[in-house]
């Protein structure tokens, strides 16, 4: 049985949160999200962090999750073209941000958990911009690749290169529907980000830093819904 098996039927949970099992299940999926090349294995590991559902069950691994989901955001975007694993792009960054929204949500409400995020984005709020942004904008870049065409038929090289164009070409246009889901999911992550640190006085940062995080989502979702 996997372990989202044995979470979702809650055979987990009789164990203390705390146990050293269940922050050893979490520590293994950050690490298959942050170490594994596999689109599809990393995307099992990004379902299953979701099943857990209390800032508790994360304990101290909490702020890593965060991170890490994060970071892979940013990663998987840059490589949105990769003969091999393109396939899965779509669903695994469709997973990661589903992930950061539900990150999110185990924040509101809890005081253990809003005082160790405010130390985190104290800490470390201009990475996460730079993140998030990078994110944006390797994605938003995708819609550039029909207006380039650096190869000729003359060379069998580049020829596997313009069918490669081609391949990405036909894949956005295909997933562009997704495209428009996860730009409402960045812009969703925003608002609640926005909530959270206008609400936290902990936070010293000001959500204006990632103001043009949301102008990107909100300008982009109405550009490519125009497309579709």
């Amino acid at each position: 049985m996997s372990i989202g098996h044995i979470i979702e039927s809650n055979t987990i949970r009789e164990l203390n949160p705390k146990e050293p099992f269940t922050t050893k299940c979490i520590e293994t999926l950050i690490k298959i999200l942050k170490d594994r090349d596999n689109f599809k294995t990393r995307i099992h590991a990004t379902q299953t962090l979701c099943k857990f559902i209390s800032f508790e069950e994360y304990a101290s691994s909490f702020t890593n999750a965060f991170r890490q989901c994060i970071s892979s955001l940013n990663d998987v975007s840059a490589t949105q073209n990769h003969l091999v694993e393109y396939r899965y792009v779509e669903s695994f960054e469709s997973s990661l941000l589903s992930l950061c929204l539900h990150l999110m949500g185990l924040v509101s409400g809890n005081s253990n958990a809003e005082s160790k995020m405010a130390c985190f984005f104290n800490d470390e709020t201009e990475s996460i911009r730079k993140s998030v942004m990078t994110y944006l904008k390797n994605k938003l870049s995708c819609h550039g690749i029909s207006s380039s065409k650096e190869s000729t038929s003359e060379d069998k090289e580049d020829v596997n290169v313009e069918e490669s164009r081609c391949i990405s070409i036909e894949s956005f246009i295909l997933n562009n529907s997704q495209l428009k889901k996860d730009l409402l999911k960045v812009k969703g992550f925003m608002r609640i980000l926005k909530e959270y640190i206008q609400s936290c006085g902990s936070v010293r940062v000001q959500f204006d830093i990632f103001q043009d995080i949301a102008n990107l989502a909100d300008s982009s979702i109405e550009e490519y819904a125009s497309i579709i």
